[in-house]
């Protein structure tokens, strides 16, 4: 994510430093972010001056990079008591800014009011790019990233972001670095629900879905050759029952072809039922929320690759509802939205939401800046389909312009011959 790096002349405490905030992105369709509460706070290990040109070279004054101050003769490791150490924990600076006179719970509204306006920004960039790779009726949690958002504060204790890494570090040098970072992880899991019996839940109802898919085209043969039977023995049946001739045996040769058919439409239709099987095995007798949200994302995974017989009624084939109408794919999302929120209210951890916000008049103003970015989005696309188009049509009109009259002539006989 581009970001625009700004001096800023004065910092709280002497030492210039920069928090690294741990941001969840559980879902860009739609846009729905945690903060974690825990992350690190890094300092330089040289006392900090406005740059200049006699101390622009001196990085342990000006970059707060763990990876480069911890070199620095002066760095001081964090062991939990340690007032003075080069790398701080939230609850470090808490009781920093606190103790100062200072709100931190104001000064924590700030930056996470800060990450939702940046991600604002680019979300609907993310949406199409989400859309793009997968199915309309996806549900719109397949996709979860940790973002690494480093802050600066003035004396004002006004933020000032850095820069966003889309791949935060996750090495543990210190207990502290295991400790906060074993938490994140261990919440994120929890919170994004990355259940290994799940995933193999899917697996088993993709693996039917995909016999199901290969086995459809001898099925329809089968019928095929089915009904055509059933059409010629008909006929002849009637023909010898006019003429008298045996009658018995069409008449039981009739019931075998029937029999058979029949057999090879309930072939059909339990391997269909097979593949839907798997994916709803858990569902009996459980109502819990949890259960049926993990249900609902299988049953999306498995039900969208099986393509039901037009002569089956669908149920036979999908008993779960999928959505067909954009009303029904509506109510389907918001449905699978609150469950997903009464999970969420129980599986936080060390995570908050700040988007989509409890403060209604923050939330409308949320909503009022994504609309602005997605009506600047869809302009943008536009703009450049449009100078796509009119420069592939103005390289057509000079290679036009550049052929023979024979080359034409030549041309308009292919077209002419192509349209008869």
């Amino acid at each position: 994510m581009p970001v625009v790096k700004v001096e800023v002349s004065d910092y709280v405490k002497v030492e210039k430093k920069k928090q690294c905030i741990y941001t969840l992105v559980l879902s860009c369709d739609p846009l729905r972010v945690f903060i974690f509460q825990e992350g690190l706070v890094r300092f330089c290990t040289e006392k900090y001056c406005p740059p200049k040109a006699s101390n622009l070279e001196v990085a342990f004054m000006h970059l707060t990079n763990y990876a480069v101050n911890k070199k620095n003769d002066n760095f001081v490791a964090n062991t939990g008591e340690e007032e003075q150490a080069s790398k701080w924990c939230f609850a470090q600076l808490r009781a920093h800014l606190v103790d100062l006179g200072y709100d931190y719970n104001k000064v924590w509204d700030s930056m996470a009011d800060l990450i939702v306006k940046s991600l604002i920004c680019i979300q609907p960039i993310l949406r199409n790019n989400y859309r793009s790779v997968l199915p309309p009726d996806n549900d719109g949690f397949s996709c979860f990233e940790i973002l690494g958002y480093d802050v600066m504060l003035d004396t004002e204790l006004k933020p000032w972001l850095i820069e966003v890494n889309h791949s935060p570090s996750f090495n543990i040098d210190s207990p502290l670095d295991l400790a906060i970072k074993e938490h994140l992880i261990t919440d994120t899991i929890e919170l994004v629900r990355i259940d290994p019996k799940i995933i193999s839940r899917m697996r088993r109802a993709e693996k039917k879905a995909a016999t199901v898919r290969l086995l459809e085209p001898m099925q329809k043969r089968k019928l095929l050759n089915l009904e055509g039977g059933i059409s010629s023995t008909a006929g002849s049946f009637s023909s010898s029952s006019a003429g008298g001739e045996k009658g018995g045996g069409l008449g039981s040769g009739e019931k075998g072809l029937i029999s058979m058919g029949s057999g090879c439409i309930d072939d059909k239709e339990n391997c269909s039922n097979n593949a839907s099987a798997t994916a709803n095995s858990n569902n009996n007798g459980n109502n819990d929320d949890e259960n049926n949200l993990s249900n609902n994302n299988n049953n999306a995974s498995s039900s969208s690759t099986a393509t039901p017989h037009p002569n089956v009624p669908p149920s036979k084939f999908n008993p779960i509802f999928k959505p067909r109408t954009p009303e029904e794919y509506e109510a389907w999302r918001s449905e699978i939205l609150a469950k997903r929120e009464r999970y969420e209210s129980k599986h936080c951890g060390g995570y908050s939401r700040i988007y989509p916000s409890l403060d209604l008049e923050k939330q409308k103003l949320y909503e009022e800046l994504l609309r602005s970015s997605s009506d600047l989005f869809t302009s943008n696309f536009l703009s450049k389909a449009r100078r796509a188009i009119d420069a592939i049509e103005e390289k057509k009109k000079k290679k036009d312009d550049q052929m023979t009259e024979a080359q034409k002539a030549e041309k308009a006989r292919q077209k002419a011959y192509r349209d008869r």
